[in-house]
């Protein structure tokens, strides 16, 4: 029993004639006659009553009628679904990314993605910067937006953007713009950056801006977490280095002065990932 078979046996029982059956199905009639009584003869099954004028469903042939459309159906269904699947236009992926792009060019990415891919799900998760590349290799992470270089044999990597980083700070602040920034002007600077742990990137390059005004932080307050930065800024409890990016937060009470060092954002994903959807996805961005 075929397939083929069940599906020849749903549309003459809806047709209840082999001429016009055959038709539809662009088979031969003796063909459709043929598969219909391999299939009677496998099942043992009388599935049709057949006289001269007409033809009619044994009552065997309503039951299995019934049973057998609907799961049809289903594998019709299911087999698109699967094609859908292979060419990369379905199912989900999972991202994280730093708090940083997410109030514009997150948004922007996600939502091209949606406008090519719509039946694409995105499961976004929230990670610090050291778990990104045992989520990746352990299948917990699809891709993953970084500030950091993560130089793996494992993973494959793009560069996304580059942009200047800025000084956050209280929108009362003395210092206005970018030519109020000077070694004086922040020696006394209470600062609230994210983890400055060494043989990292993000924190190097952090570290090479306060080199440059020859600063060594009074770090008041640590945090990974870019809202939670705004917030004491904001609160006027000191000033933070942050990429300019976060200027699209329109976070109020704080100011963003822009200076001219550099942060890059990779984007990493699985080496050899057999997933057609994530190369897809990566193609967008």
């Amino acid at each position: 029993m075929t397939i083929q078979q069940i599906a020849y046996f749903i549309a003459l029982a809806k047709q209840l004639h082999y001429w016009n059956t055959s038709y539809q199905l662009n088979i031969t009639q003796s063909t459709l006659t043929r598969q219909i009584q391999a299939l009677e003869s496998e099942l043992q099954i009388a599935l049709f009553k057949r006289t001269k004028r007409r033809v009619e469903l044994t009552e065997a042939g309503k039951f299995l009628f019934d049973q057998w459309e609907p799961l049809l159906n289903q594998i019709h269904a299911t087999t698109a679904y699967a094609r859908k699947i292979q060419s990369g236009i379905v199912g989900t992926i999972a991202i994280t990314h730093p708090g940083s792009i997410g109030y514009k060019l997150l948004p922007d990415i996600l939502s091209k993605i949606s406008d090519h891919y719509p039946m694409v799900k995105v499961e976004i998760i929230q990670l610090k910067y050291n778990q990104e590349v045992e989520f990746l290799t352990s299948f917990k992470l699809d891709m993953a937006f970084s500030r950091y270089e993560h130089p793996t044999e494992f993973l494959e990597s793009k560069l996304v953007q580059t942009e200047n980083f800025a000084f956050a700070v209280p929108q009362e602040h003395p210092i206005k713009t970018i030519d109020g920034i000077s070694s004086e002007s922040l020696q006394n600077e209470r600062f609230i950056l994210p983890s400055l742990e060494p043989g990292y990137s993000y924190p190097n390059l952090i570290g090479k801006v306060l080199s440059h005004y020859q600063i060594k932080p009074d770090v008041y307050y640590q945090s990974d977490f870019v809202s939670t930065v705004l917030g004491l800024v904001a609160r006027g409890l000191g000033i933070s280095i942050v990429s300019i990016s976060v200027a699209d937060s329109a976070a109020v009470g704080v100011r963003f002065i822009e200076i001219p060092f550099q942060i890059p954002l990779y984007l990493y994903w699985r080496k050899n990932d057999e997933n057609p959807l994530i190369n897809n996805i990566v193609g967008l961005i």
